[in-house]
Formats: C-alpha cells, structure tokens, sequence
C-alpha cells in the first residue's frame, strides 16, 4: 500500500532520511526518528484529511523490531487489559470511550498513559478527576524522559502486565505508544485499534491487529479502501438520561452547541460567532448556549460580534465544563443543537439525540450518526433553511432522535460489540 503522500517530495524525503537512520542502533538516532515521526504526521494533519500513512507505519515496525527483547518471552494473562493512551480530559468523545469500555470490562485493567508530548510532566494537564473517573482501572503515567526512554518504559510496562488484550486510543502522532504496543514479548495478546473519529492522517492505521474500530460506516469503509484489515464498526453509546418533554415555539427558542476550542473557526462562511447571531435572529428572545471549553479571546470575539448586530449579549451563555453534556442540555431545556463546524462531536450528537434534541449537522460527509438526514447545513442561509424545517415538525424530529438513539446507540450495542473483541 502506498500513500498519496508519497508523491509529494516533502513527505518522500522525510520518509528516505528516516529510512536511513535506522542502519543506526544507539539510542540517540532512535530518540531522533521517534520525535521525526510525530513531526511529519503532524505535518500531514495540517494538510490532509482521511488519508492513511503505510509509510510512516513501516518506519514504526522497524523501530519496534529493533527496540524488542528477543530474551524476553511471556504469556498473555487471561483477564487482564491495557488500555494505551496518549492523553485523558474532563471532556471530548475520545476520552470518553476510555471510560467506556473501562465501565463495562471484566478483570482487571491498566490505563498507561505514555505523555508523549509531556503535558503532564510540566503541568499543563493534570489527573485530578480523571482519576475518580477512572476507578475501575489502575493509572499509569509514563515518567518524564526522552522519546526512547518513554517507549522502553512502555514496553516493559506491557511485558510486566502481559495483557490479553491491549487497546490502543492514541493522539495520531504518538510515535511512543504506537511502536511499544509492536515491540512487546506478549505471546498471544490482541491488539485492538481504536481509530480517532477525525480521522485525520494518524501513525498505526494501516497496521495489523486483531481488530481495527471505527464509529461511524463512513470512516470504516474509508478504512476498507484503504486495504486496512479486520476492520469492525464500534457504535458510541451514552448512558440514558431520559428524553426532553418540551414543545417548541416561534419565539424563545434554546439554541446550545458542545465542543471545545479545537471545533471552532472564526472566520469565513463557518464563523462560529456569525454562526451564532444567524440561530438567535431566527427566532425572537432566543438564547444560544456553548457548553466546552473556548479561551476568554473567542467569548469576546462572539459578544462584540453580537453586539455589532443589535442582539442582547446576555442571550448567549456559556458552561465551561460539564460532566454529563446530556443532562446539562436538559437541564437548560435545550431545543435544538447546533452541530460544530468544521468538525463535528459524534458523542454530543448522540446524547441531544437520546435527549429527543434535534441535531442540525454540518455536512462534512459524515451523516450515520444522525437520524434527520435532512437537517444539515454547509452555510448561515442553509442553517436558516434547516432552523425553518424542525421548527415546522418539532415533535416529530423530537420523537425521532429518540428512536433513533434507542435503535443504535444504547450500552446493549456498545457492550455487544466490546464481547467479541
């Protein structure tokens, strides 16, 4: 298999330098190709969307056949997982698919988190309630240090716990955690691979494991295409808060979107703030509410954006964390969610779905997930289009959601799927 980025001479050229440094064995070049992975993969983030990196994930195998302890044999150990990860938050969807599977697994589980870019060696993140959130399973973080040292340490982790299974949910340029899930001695543990839902370029994708997850039959089939092997569909779940009972009217209708600064742009046709001053000049006394995480900067940029078009500022508000975004939408008797743009949150939209909130979506390709296949938009003037469409029907898009979620996204799929891993 060969990229389409293999054409272009920036990537082929990393690609060759990084072929040739590894004649070398002294840790101080290994070091070097770890931290030239992350590099290049960060590069091509910038730039592509979809695409697969065979030539990267070759790099990756040769690494992990060098770093591997041939004297070292050991046996999986039946009931007993490592869950490999690059980062934990409060929020976002990735994170909590952690939690998920934590939640409903048997036997004892790892969570090793390899800090592969240092946030939490020099404080920029902290455990705190991850912690909490995570007591099912025993922490692991991986000491500060350099490249190599962290992915030995990875390594001997994995050998020392000899798991059955070994999920992998990682940042896409963890170069650390993907070359010691292939460097272990475990003798016949399952790699499971668990694909990031942007499915932006990412190290491991093209690897072979036991099983590779996908959320949504759009991105397994791009997985498909792409020759990647065992390829299962992992449906999301959130936990079943109940539905909203609301109606809805002309005027005073509840607006919110859900994500962090990452899901945001403020400029051109998906300028969130615009986005924003479109929902509440739609509907008279309406209120827009942002739940996640956005710097003081972009608030700022939205209320003088507000202001600017003669709307109150007090008609947007905004809830910097939550730890259950389905029960903060019912909470503050949200009607309708605005989906994020240019990147969509899959979890937030299953949990306004349970809630019987009507989702309207940004077209990015991705329609699986939600149920009113018609309630898109790629614009403010589309978005207009799609705020008349629900308004007409509401409790019929309301009851929808609903089913929709009860048909596809309950912790009876979720589970099942987990159980043939």
């Amino acid at each position: 298999m060969i990229s389409r980025l293999a054409l272009e001479g920036w990537y082929s050229d990393s690609i060759n330098t990084l072929h040739e440094a590894l004649y070398q064995d002294d840790y101080d070049t290994l070091d070097k190709v770890l931290g030239a992975l992350q590099e290049v993969t960060r590069m091509a983030m910038k730039r592509y969307d979809g695409i697969h990196l065979p030539e990267l994930d070759q790099i990756i195998l040769k690494l992990a056949n060098k770093l591997h302890n041939k004297n070292i044999k050991t046996k999986a150990s039946p009931r007993k997982s490592i869950l490999l990860v690059s980062e934990l938050y409060l929020h976002g969807g990735h994170s909590r698919i952690v939690e998920d599977i934590i939640d409903l697994m048997s036997g004892s589980c790892v969570v090793l988190i390899t800090d592969y870019i240092g946030n939490y060696a020099n404080g920029r993140l902290r455990l705190g309630e991850i912690y909490n959130r995570l007591e099912g399973a025993a922490v692991i973080t991986l000491p500060e240090g350099s490249n190599i040292s962290k992915t030995i340490s990875a390594i001997n982790t994995i050998n020392l716990v000899s798991p059955h299974k070994l999920y992998l949910v990682l940042h896409h340029a963890d170069s650390i955690g993907y070359t010691a899930s292939r460097a272990h001695s475990v003798n016949g543990m399952k790699t499971i691979f668990l694909h990031h839902a942007d499915h932006k370029p990412t190290l491991g994708a093209t690897l072979n494991y036991h099983k590779h997850l996908d959320i949504t039959g759009e991105l397994l089939k791009n997985c498909e295409d792409n020759e990647c092997k065992n390829c299962v569909l992992l449906p999301l779940y959130a936990e079943d808060h109940g539905a909203n009972t609301l109606g809805i009217k002309c005027s005073g209708i509840r607006f919110a979107s859900v994500g962090s600064r990452g899901k945001f742009v403020f400029e051109g046709k998906l300028n969130y703030s615009e986005r924003i001053v479109t929902c509440l000049k739609a509907s008279d006394n309406s209120t827009f509410l942002h739940i996640g995480q956005i710097e003081q900067i972009a608030i700022e940029n939205i209320t003088n954006t507000l202001s600017q078009n003669g709307i109150k500022v007090d008609r947007f508000y905004h809830i910097d964390y939550t730890p259950s975004v389905w029960q903060t939408l019912k909470k503050n008797k949200v009607n309708i969610l605005i989906g994020t743009a240019p990147y969509g949150g899959g979890r937030t939209a299953i949990e306004a779905q349970g809630a019987g909130i009507p989702v309207l979506w940004y077209n990015e390709g991705i329609s699986s997930i939600y149920n009113a296949k018609n309630l898109n938009w790629f614009d403010n003037e589309s978005l207009r289009g799609a705020i008349r469409s629900v308004c007409k029907c509401y409790l019929q898009y309301s009851k929808g959601a609903r089913d929709f979620y009860l048909k596809n996204y309950t912790v009876k799929n979720f589970s099942k799927t987990l159980e043939l891993l």
